[in-house]
């Protein structure tokens, strides 16, 4: 049986977006039928590898959490989104993203010692990997505390330059620019972090570590 994980790489062939190959399993085959389902197959496998590369590990020893098993056992598609939504959250939450082959864009923050970064990658049939990687340093030298940060990982699909992840009562809106800029509208509280804050118009310009 071929694992879900390494399937997900067989469903963007070719054009990027070819056909499914020889689903293996029923969850396969309800990931092979949807497009959503696609995207978050293939960004799994993007952070994966990409967690992968920084541990100098290989990458069925990164998906530490049972995985590909959790979606391997779905049977439908609510289970299958969300055991792809947990273990992107588990990747992104364990080690610091590069994300190479991604697209990285920052935004202007209030705060001093404040970062704001946006990474989008391209995945194909309108969708896109994006992580949002917001906070700010606190104390001071003498007094140093832990950085105050939040996160949030998912796929969007972008039409006529605008997205939405989530719903009216929480989420995410996203919308691009003519100069390729992408604005970020927070809708309601999210689960990133305390006192923090998504929203703001990510410019693309080279890559800034934090502070």
């Amino acid at each position: 049986m071929i694992p879900a994980l390494i399937l997900a790489a067989a469903l963007h062939l070719a054009n990027g977006h070819g056909p499914c190959v020889a689903p293996a399993t029923q969850s396969d085959r309800i990931t092979c039928g949807d497009a959503e389902l696609r995207a978050l197959a293939k960004a799994s496998l993007i952070v994966g590898a990409d967690i992968a590369r920084t541990r100098h590990q290989p990458l069925w020893v990164v998906a530490e959490d049972g995985w590909p098993a959790k979606v391997e056992a779905c049977a439908s598609r609510d289970c299958i989104e969300d055991a792809y939504s947990v273990h992107l959250g588990i990747l992104s939450e364990s080690e610091p993203l590069h994300l190479p082959g991604a697209v990285w864009r920052s935004a202007p923050t209030q705060a001093p010692r404040g970062w704001a970064l946006l990474a989008t990658q391209a995945l194909g049939e309108g969708w896109y990997l994006y992580w949002l990687d917001v906070g700010f340093s606190q104390g001071t030298r003498a007094d140093p505390q832990p950085d105050r940060t939040g996160h949030a990982i998912g796929v969007v699909h972008m039409d006529r330059g605008k997205g939405v992840t989530g719903d009216d009562a929480a989420g995410l809106r996203f919308e691009t620019t003519r100069r390729g800029d992408w604005r970020v509208i927070q809708v309601g509280e999210c689960a990133c972090g305390h006192l923090i804050r998504l929203d703001g118009l990510y410019a693309q310009r080279p890559r800034k570590a934090r502070p």
